[in-house]
């Protein structure tokens, strides 16, 4: 993803597709093993805004840095565990854990905390944004 604002602009365009590698009407996805090179998250208060803190993910659920079962810890922490009985492709039922959202983006918040990277883009400048997915199967 790329802009290139004319004027200086908080720019965090977020990638939000739904994944589940057994097929879109194969029920969930607490099966499913995932790795993510992160060692750090960002902390969300009642309301799921983030708080500012940036915490390291060792010895929490958050913490993907070797491969895992999705559904070992997925009770945990933040998800769309609220997503039940959705109608979607092909008219099939999506119920809790139907699907997996990895979210890139710069960090969610950061106009208004000032110890997280800035977002603001400046005139001219191009803010670029590449996610790579890369699968497997054993």
């Amino acid at each position: 993803m790329e802009a290139v604002p004319n004027k200086p602009t908080a720019i965090s365009l977020a990638q939000h597709t739904y994944w589940n590698l057994a097929g879109h009407n194969s029920g969930n996805i607490l099966d499913h093993s995932i790795q993510i090179r992160a060692n750090h998250v960002t902390p969300v208060d009642q309301n799921t805004i983030p708080t500012g803190e940036i915490m390291p993910v060792k010895g929490t659920p958050f913490d993907f840095t070797a491969e895992k079962r999705i559904g070992e810890s997925i009770h945990e922490f933040y998800t769309g565990n609220y997503v039940n009985g959705v109608v979607g492709k092909g008219g099939a039922v999506y119920g809790k854990h139907a699907g997996l959202c990895l979210e890139t983006q710069g960090f969610p918040n950061a106009i208004n905390q000032p110890n997280f990277p800035s977002i603001v883009v400046q005139p001219g400048e191009k803010y670029q944004h590449t996610m790579l997915f890369e699968f497997s199967v054993e």
